[in-house]
C-alpha cells in the first residue's frame, strides 16, 4: 500500500510539473530569421533574468515550444526584430500565425484562452502603434501640464471602454479584465507622473513646469495595493512614482531616496514593499551610493520576504561595494588609435573621467559638444585627463565618429559589451560615466554627465582638491 501511495504521489507530481509550463506553436509567412522566441522576465529587481524558450522554423515556416510558466501572465513573442505581448496560462497550449512582412495586423492565436491574446494584438494596433506613440510624445514636449493631464484622462477612459466593449467579442475572463484594468490604471498613472521630466528633457528645459495644485488628485482613484498589480508592468513606476510624491519633507524641505525607504513601509506591507523598497536599494548601488544603504540593505536581506529579489541584489551589492568610493579602480587594457595599448593603471597621478560610449549611441553623441566645452573649461589643468573608451564592435565605425566628433582626450577601443573594459566596470548601458582620484581609486562610479556643467565640474575639482591634500600628506 505504501508502495502504491508512492506511485500515486509521483504521478501526481509529475502532472503538476507538467501542467507548470505553456506550449506555443505556430507558423510564419515570409519569415525573416530561423527562430521564434518567447520569453518573460521573471525578477523586477534584475531584467537579466527571465524564462526563454526558441522554436525553430522548418522549411515550412512551422514551429513549436514550450516554455515553463507558473502562473498566467503576459509574455513577449519575437521573430526577426518584431515582438509583441499576448497572454497564456500555465497548461495551455496556443497556435499563432503570423506574416512577417505585416506583423503586428496578422497575428492571429488559437487554443485555449486564445481570446486573450487576439484581444492583445489588438489592443496594440489601436493604442500602441507607432502613429500612436508618436502622438503621446507629442502631447508630452507641447502641453502644459493640465493640457496633457486632460489629454492623458481621455486616452485612459478610451481604453477602459474599448477593454468593456470588447469583453463579450474576445470572451475575456474576469481574471484578465481585471490584469487589464489594473494595467490600464498603473500605467496612466506612471505617465502623470514621468510627464515633468520627459517635458522638461524634451523642451531643453533648465527646470521642471509648474504643476496645477489639483495635479496629483488622482491618486485617489488608485488602489496602491491591489490584488494582482505585482504582475503589472507598470507598477513598480507607479510605486517609485507614489513615494516620490508622498513622502513627507524633512526639516530642509526635501526628501531623499531613502527617505522614501523608509516612508514605504508604513504605506505599504509584503511583496510590493518588498518591491519597491529592493528597486530603491538597486537604484542606490547604481548611483554609486552603496555606503549610505549599509543598514538598510542589511535589514532587507535578513527579512528576506521575497529571496529571489535578496539574491538578485547580493550581487548588484558585491560588484557596488567592489566600485564605492576610495575603491581601486579596476584595471584594464585598451589599444588608442595608434595601436598602442594603454592599462587605466597608467594613468596614475592624474584625475580621470572616464567616458564609455559607442558611435551608434544617440545620448553618447549628443554630449559629446559638452564633452568639448568640459575640456575647454579644464585646459589649464594638466592633472586632469579625460578619458574616452569606445565599445564599438565595428572599429571603422570607431574612428569615423573620433573624426567627426573631433573631441581631444585620450581615446582608448575596447571592442564590444564583453571586452575587458566594459565588463571590468560591470557597463551595462552607455553613455556611463567614471570619476577616478589621482591615486588611483574610485572617486564616483556614476559619475555626471558632461551636459551637466557646474555639477561635474565642482566633482572634478573636488577630486583635484582630494589629490593635493594626499600630496601634502604624503609629503609630511
Amino acid at each position: 500500500m505504501k508502495y502504491a501511495l508512492f506511485g500515486l504521489m509521483t504521478l501526481f507530481s509529475l502532472s503538476v510539473m507538467a501542467q507548470a509550463s505553456l506550449t506555443v506553436t505556430g507558423k510564419v509567412t515570409n519569415p525573416v530569421g530561423e527562430v521564434v522566441r518567447v520569453y518573460y522576465e521573471t525578477n523586477p529587481l534584475d531584467y537579466k533574468q527571465r524564462e526563454m524558450a526558441d522554436g525553430t522554423l522548418d522549411n515550412e515556416g512551422q514551429f513549436s515550444l514550450e516554455i515553463p510558466l507558473e502562473s498566467a501572465r503576459e509574455l513577449t513573442l519575437m521573430h526577426g526584430r518584431e515582438r509583441t505581448r499576448f497572454y497564456a496560462a500555465p497548461g495551455q497550449q496556443l497556435h499563432v500565425t503570423l506574416d512577417a512582412d505585416q506583423f503586428d495586423e496578422s497575428l492571429r492565436y488559437e487554443g485555449e484562452g486564445a481570446g486573450a491574446s487576439n484581444f492583445l494584438a489588438q489592443w496594440f494596433l489601436t493604442f500602441m502603434d507607432q502613429p500612436v506613440q508618436e502622438e503621446a510624445f507629442k502631447q508630452i514636449k507641447e502641453q502644459d501640464a493640465a493640457g496633457y493631464q486632460a489629454w492623458r484622462r481621455t486616452q485612459y477612459e478610451a481604453q477602459l471602454a474599448f477593454l468593456a466593449e470588447m469583453k463579450d467579442k474576445f470572451g475575456l475572463s474576469e481574471a484578465f479584465v481585471k490584469h487589464m484594468e489594473l494595467s490600464t490604471t498603473y500605467q496612466w498613472a506612471s505617465d502623470l507622473f514621468l510627464y515633468p521630466a520627459y517635458h522638461t528633457y524634451m523642451n531643453r528645459l533648465e527646470t521642471e513646469p509648474v504643476l496645477p495644485v489639483d495635479y496629483f488628485d488622482f491618486l485617489d482613484e488608485i488602489p496602491l495595493q491591489a490584488e494582482g498589480a505585482m504582475a503589472v508592468e507598470a507598477y513598480p513606476d507607479f510605486l517609485r512614482g507614489y513615494l516620490e510624491q508622498n513622502t513627507p519633507a524633512g526639516e530642509n524641505g526635501e526628501t531623499s531616496i531613502l527617505d522614501r525607504y523608509a516612508y514605504a513601509s508604513k504605506v505599504l506591507d509584503g511583496k510590493p514593499l518588498a518591491l519597491v523598497q529592493g528597486l530603491i536599494l538597486k537604484s542606490l548601488m547604481e548611483d554609486g551610493q552603496v555606503l549610505a544603504m549599509t543598514d538598510q540593505y542589511a535589514a532587507y536581506t535578513e527579512a528576506a520576504v521575497v529571496p529571489a529579489y535578496v539574491e538578485a541584489l547580493e550581487t548588484m551589492y558585491d560588484q557596488a561595494m567592489r566600485m564605492a568610493p576610495g575603491q581601486p579602480a579596476p584595471d584594464f587594457t585598451a589599444v588608442d588609435p595608434d595601436g598602442k595599448t594603454y592599462a587605466l593603471s597608467d594613468l596614475k597621478g592624474k584625475v580621470v573621467y572616464m567616458d564609455f560610449w559607442a558611435s551608434w549611441c544617440g545620448p553618447c553623441r549628443r554630449e559629446m559638444p559638452a564633452s568639448r566645452a568640459l575640456q575647454e573649461r579644464f585646459a589649464d589643468e594638466k592633472e586632469v585627463l579625460f578619458l574616452y573608451v569606445s565599445i564599438d564592435d565595428d572599429e571603422a565605425a570607431w574612428r569615423k565618429a573620433m573624426e567627426e566628433e573631433k573631441l581631444g582626450g585620450l581615446h582608448l577601443f575596447s571592442q564590444g559589451w564583453q571586452s575587458e573594459a566594459p565588463l571590468a566596470y560591470a557597463v551595462e548601458g552607455i553613455p556611463a560615466y567614471f570619476l577616478i582620484n589621482k591615486d588611483g581609486t574610485i572617486a564616483n562610479s556614476n559619475a555626471p554627465r558632461p551636459s551637466t556643467g557646474e555639477i561635474l565640474d565642482a566633482e572634478i575639482r573636488a577630486a583635484l582638491d582630494r589629490g593635493k591634500v594626499q600630496r601634502d600628506t604624503d609629503g609630511k
